[in-house]
C-alpha cells in the first residue's frame, strides 16, 4: 500500500533554536520522503528563511510561510490553506519528534481514516519542578477526559493530526482565539460527530515552562482564554463549561499516584498553576465586566 502524504504545519513566532531542533527531529524521520512535506508559518516574526533552506530544502519539502501576527490558530489556518496532504499534522516548534512519528501515524490513520488522533507529550526537563507540574497537569486531564482512548474527548494542541478534507470542512481554526484555539476546535470537531483518537504511543519531547514566571504566565494566559471559550460556548447558545469537582480531585491527588521523586513540590506547582488559571479566567471576566458598564465603568 502506498504511504498517505502527510502535511506537517509547524506556526512559528521568535524561537528559531526551537525550530532548528523540531526541523531536525522531522529530518530524521524513517518515513518515506516523498510522502510527507514540511509547512512552516512565521507568525508575524523574522524567520531567517535563507538559513533554513540552506538546512532542510535538500532532506524534505519544505515551504516558509510568512503570516501576520494573528496567533497560533490563524498560522495553522495559513499552513493548512496550502498543505497538500491527505492528512494534516499540527505540531509546534518547541516540540521534537521520535524517527517513525509519521509512520507510526500513518499506521493509526490507516485505522482510523475519519477521527483526528491526539498524541501525548514527554517533559524536556523532567527533574525541573515547573516542567513538571506543566507535565503532570497535562498528564491528569489526558488521564481523566480520554480514558476511553478511541472516544477521548481531550487534545493537546501542540500535537495533533486531522484529515485533511475534514478539518476545511469545520472551518478551521476560530481566528478569535489567542489561547484555548484547540479546545475550541476540538469541541466543534466532537459536536460536529467526528471522533478523536488517543494515541498514547505517539509521543513527542515537548518544551514546558521551566521557570515559576513562566508557569504562573502561561496559565494566566490558559485562563483568559478559558473564559473566552466560555463566553463564546454562552453566545453560541451552548452553555458554558460546567465545574467538574471530580477533575480537581483527580487533578491534586495525581502527584501521590505517580512515581515522582519531589511529589510535595510537584503537588506546590500544580496548585499555584491553578491559581494562576483561575486568576487569568477572572481577570478577563472582570476586564469585560468593566467593558460593558457605562463610561467604562466610571462614576462621577
Amino acid at each position: 500500500m502506498t504511504e498517505p502524504l502527510l502535511s506537517v504545519v509547524i506556526p512559528t513566532y521568535q524561537r528559531p533554536a526551537l525550530l532548528v531542533a523540531c526541523l531536525q527531529s522531522l529530518a530524521q524521520q524513517d518515513y518515506p520522503r516523498e510522502r510527507f512535506e514540511v509547512i512552516v508559518v512565521d507568525d508575524g516574526g523574522c524567520l531567517d528563511e535563507t538559513s533554513l533552506n540552506a538546512q532542510f530544502a535538500a532532506q524534505f519539502d519544505l515551504t516558509l510561510i510568512r503570516d501576520t501576527h494573528g496567533g497560533p490558530g490563524t498560522a495553522r489556518n495559513t499552513g493548512a490553506r496550502h498543505a497538500r496532504g491527505t492528512w494534516l499534522y499540527f505540531v509546534d516548534d518547541d516540540c521534537q519528534l521520535m524517527p517513525d512519528m509519521l509512520t507510526m501515524l500513518a499506521t493509526r490513520f490507516e485505522r482510523h481514516p475519519n477521527a483526528a488522533i491526539a498524541g501525548a507529550c514527554a517533559d524536556a526537563h523532567p527533574r525541573n519542578v515547573w516542567s513538571a507540574a506543566s507535565q503532570a497537569q497535562l498528564d491528569a486531564v489526558v488521564s481523566y477526559y480520554n480514558r476511553g482512548p478511541d472516544h477521548a474527548t481531550s487534545c493537546a494542541g501542540s500535537h495533533w493530526a486531522v484529515p485533511a478534507a475534514l478539518f476545511r470542512t469545520l472551518g478551521g481554526y476560530d481566528v478569535r482565539f489567542l489561547n484555548s484555539e484547540d479546545r475550541d476546535v476540538v469541541d466543534r470537531w466532537l459536536t460536529s460527530g467526528h471522533t478523536l483518537v488517543y494515541a498514547p504511543e505517539l509521543v513527542v519531547t515537548h518544551l514546558h515552562p521551566h521557570t515559576f514566571r513562566q508557569l504562573w504566565q502561561r496559565n494566566v494566559h490558559y485562563g483568559r482564554g478559558a473564559w473566552q471559550y466560555a463566553e463564546v460556548r454562552r453566545s453560541q447558545q451552548h452553555g458554558a463549561p460546567r465545574f467538574d469537582p471530580g477533575f480537581y480531585a483527580h487533578l491534586l491527588s495525581y502527584p501521590f499516584r505517580v512515581r515522582h521523586a519531589f511529589r510535595v513540590r510537584l503537588l506546590a506547582g500544580l496548585i499555584l498553576a491553578r491559581m494562576a488559571y483561575s486568576y487569568g479566567y477572572f481577570a478577563a471576566r472582570f476586564k469585560a465586566s468593566r467593558r460593558q458598564q457605562p463610561d467604562g465603568g466610571r462614576s462621577c
